[in-house]
């Protein structure tokens, strides 16, 4: 998994932002964080796109990063001034 993340020649570079949040506690007493990626859709044309995204977590005092995936299919329909949003979370 780890290669994947490295970049690799003559790929296309995606331009977008990501917030992270620090740790909190939610209301079942657990530690959770996340993240919220913003995509502007002017990147892509055309039908049948879609994001992998593969989240790397390190723990504190551990060499052995665990990975998270995610998959979203993209509407077919997307409107190129507009700004594609999601968000993930992961308990700690």
């Amino acid at each position: 998994m780890a290669t994947r993340l490295d970049a690799h020649q003559g790929e296309k570079i995606l331009r977008c932002d990501v917030d992270s949040s620090k740790p909190w506690l939610n209301f079942g007493f657990r530690f959770q964080a996340g993240y919220v990626l913003h995509v502007p859709l002017v990147q892509y044309s055309g039908r049948g796109h879609s994001w992998k995204i593969v989240l790397r977590v390190t723990p504190e005092g551990s060499q052995e990063p665990v990975y998270l995936t995610d998959r979203l299919d993209l509407p077919n329909i997307l409107h190129p001034e507009y700004i594609g949003e999601t968000s993930g979370t992961f308990l700690l």
